[in-house]
């Protein structure tokens, strides 16, 4: 089929992955929308006369998007991230969609209050597969799991699996799977997150090295300056002096202290 409009390509393309032009439409006016609510985010009233006008735009979607430009300002340490914030605070009080999901999260930190240092795995499991049953359990426990993501170990899931073996209700083997299914997710997300991270490090690192004054380039790069970058630079300094590598240790040990 030959098309001589483009948008009317791409519009036929994703139709064949179930998305609509209407709903293109739609996530197009969203991301239009926070735009323009993020460049107003410091202005309560002008937010507000904003928010009269796209109500109806305020959905699941629409949080979820702020949420990805909340985490993209907060992990490139961009200055806008508390306006973002200050704005998503007045979008949970202000929207009846940021209402229900400020119910969700009161329902986290209510469970992740009751757990403490001595919390067993097991324990932990139980609380999950109570939250689990609850009405948008799955909500809650997307939430609960990524506030407790140092815990869900090879040993955690291990317990999973042996709750799913030894379980013999069909309907709790299914929900114990999704809950495996979930976790296994979360961590290849987090994993991938981490290697996207440690990949952008090494680049810079890289151009700071290459660079005729490496000074001058990191102060190019400040903002990307953070914790990862000093664990990656002291990685490649402990490296260089296991392999003996003196010259390389001196320059990276060089750009360490600089």
């Amino acid at each position: 089929k030959q098309f001589h409009d483009w948008q009317r390509f791409m519009e036929q393309m994703w139709e064949f992955e179930g998305i609509t032009p209407e709903m293109m439409r739609r996530q197009r006016n969203q991301s239009e929308l926070l735009q323009r609510l993020a460049g107003l985010a410091d202005d309560r009233k002008a937010v507000e006369l904003v928010l009269q006008r796209s109500a109806d735009l305020i959905d699941r979607d629409f949080f979820a998007l702020l949420d990805r430009l909340l985490m993209m300002a907060t992990n490139q340490g961009q200055q806008g991230a508390d306006s973002l914030l200050r704005l998503r605070a007045q979008l949970l009080e202000s929207t009846p969609t940021g209402q229900q999901i400020k119910q969700l999260q009161d329902k986290v930190r209510a469970i992740l209050g009751t757990l403490n240092a001595k919390t067993t795995r097991e324990e932990l499991l139980a609380k999950i597969l109570e939250a689990w049953r609850e009405e948008e359990g799955r909500e809650i426990v997307g939430g609960l799991l990524a506030s407790v993501a140092p815990m869900l170990d090879y040993q955690f899931l291990m317990l999973v699996s042996q709750q799913i073996e030894s379980s013999t209700d069909a309907e709790e083997r299914a929900r114990l799977e999704e809950l495996r299914q979930l976790m296994t997710s979360m961590q290849e997300q987090q994993t991938q997150s981490r290697q996207a991270v440690a990949q952008q490090v090494q680049q810079i690192l890289q151009e700071v090295l290459q660079a005729t004054d490496p000074e001058a380039k990191l102060r190019e790069f400040a903002e990307y300056i953070d914790e990862n970058f000093l664990g990656v630079l002291a990685a490649n300094i402990q490296a260089a002096q296991r392999n003996n590598s003196q010259a390389a240790a001196r320059r990276l040990q060089k750009v360490y202290e600089q």
